[in-house]
């Protein structure tokens, strides 16, 4: 897949890691107190939904509707014109790949919208892509919430401010990279 994909995934995955190791460290502390102290903090239950969501999100990812495949005929009806045998080169299979991942669009816009080189994608797709874009924002801002209510018992524990004061600092950061990898990846795209 393409580059941005194996990030996507691999970032991902490490995010799940990263919940799953908390979840289970919680649980680990909720044990050894016993479940008459358990309670249902604000930062509990958004730790839980963070979870649970972030395992549908990756389900969905994995079975997300295929974009159609954009053929040559459906581009540029044409009547098929037969090359004689002795013709054939390789300039002419190389034309012919050309027509195929050609990034025209299709004659009629409002059939579907084109969303990359060689897909088109069905109303179905286009759904999933605007779910899961939103879903995955959405996941990343509770997640985020999650770890402040976290590091904010932990201060109001052990009376230590520090901890979020570096917790800002490095989700700015975070949040500045992020962003100037959009708009670098934004304005690349379309030099294409």
């Amino acid at each position: 897949g393409s580059c941005w994909f194996q990030w996507h995934r691999g970032l991902n995955l490490a995010a799940l890691v990263s919940i799953s190791s908390g979840l289970l460290l919680a649980a680990n502390l909720g044990g050894r107190k016993g479940l008459k102290d358990f309670d249902l903090s604000t930062h509990d239950s958004f730790g839980y939904i963070v979870f649970g969501l972030t395992v549908l999100q990756m389900v969905l990812g994995f079975v997300r509707p295929r974009g159609e495949i954009i053929s040559a005929s459906s581009l540029q009806p044409q009547e098929p014109t037969p090359i004689p045998k002795e013709q054939h080169s390789f300039s002419d299979a190389e034309v012919a790949s050309q027509e195929i991942y050609s990034d025209e669009e299709p004659n009629d816009p409002s059939s579907a919208a084109v969303t990359s080189k060689n897909h088109k994608s069905s109303l179905l797709r286009m759904v999933w892509g605007f779910l899961h874009r939103w879903v995955g924002l959405g996941i990343l801002a509770l997640a985020w919430y999650t770890a402040h209510t976290g590091i904010q018992l932990y201060q109001e524990r052990y009376e230590n401010q520090a901890l979020g004061i570096l917790f800002w600092v490095l989700a700015s950061m975070m949040g500045g990279t992020l962003l100037m990898l959009t708009v670098y990846a934004k304005l690349f795209q379309n030099k294409k």
